[in-house]
């Protein structure tokens, strides 16, 4: 009778463990599938910057982003860097350090503090009206128009200028800004 009850016990803990070995390996089997799952998506995921300036209908496919996207770009990060005055200037230029991208970073937010010291220091106000075309190459967008300089609320410069931006799409799609230039074309009218 002992020797009975003994094996009906051992053949019910047989069972009962091949029971929970086999619920542990699906769970391990889902907890993988659902691990390979979230890499698959994550690498696939997309942050798509919207432009400040958006008017016209644009279209972003993998990461390719059609001409108007470029253009809109464009014209935002050109408002960041060109439009500001005495208190606004901090916020304007966080606003374009914020689309650098991260090797330029550091470089380009020395160069920006030393202006805004002295746009709050010396009332310096500027504005950038775009009046010509806007050309969008492969690694570059430029902007035709003229600069306006103002020192404490009195035009001191007017030039004409074409702002060039380099940027990039990098993998996850994002808009980052490489470089930007600004080439003086003509004086228009300086005082």
């Amino acid at each position: 009778m002992l020797v009975k009850n003994f094996k009906q016990n051992w053949t019910a803990l047989v069972k009962e463990n091949f029971f929970y070995f086999t619920i542990v390996i699906v769970l391990s089997v889902i907890s993988v599938v659902l691990t390979v799952s979230l890499i698959h998506v994550s690498s696939n995921q997309r942050v798509i910057l919207i432009p400040a300036l958006m008017d016209k209908q644009f279209s972003y496919e993998g990461n390719k982003p059609s001409r108007t996207y470029l253009e809109m770009m464009g014209l935002s990060v050109a408002s960041y860097l060109m439009n500001y005055n005495p208190h606004n200037v901090k916020y304007k230029f966080a606003r374009f350090l914020s689309i650098i991208a991260p090797e330029y970073h550091d470089v380009v937010k020395e160069k920006l503090s030393k202006i805004a010291r002295q746009s709050i220091k010396y009332g310096v106000s500027q504005a950038f009206a775009v009046t010509g075309d806007i050309k969008v190459y492969k690694d570059r967008v430029e902007l035709g128009g003229i600069l306006y300089r103002y020192s404490m609320g009195k035009l001191i410069e007017s030039v004409k200028i074409t702002y060039v931006l380099k940027y990039r799409i990098n993998k996850l799609g994002k808009f980052e800004v490489l470089s930007y230039e600004i080439k003086e074309d003509k004086s228009v009218s300086s005082k």
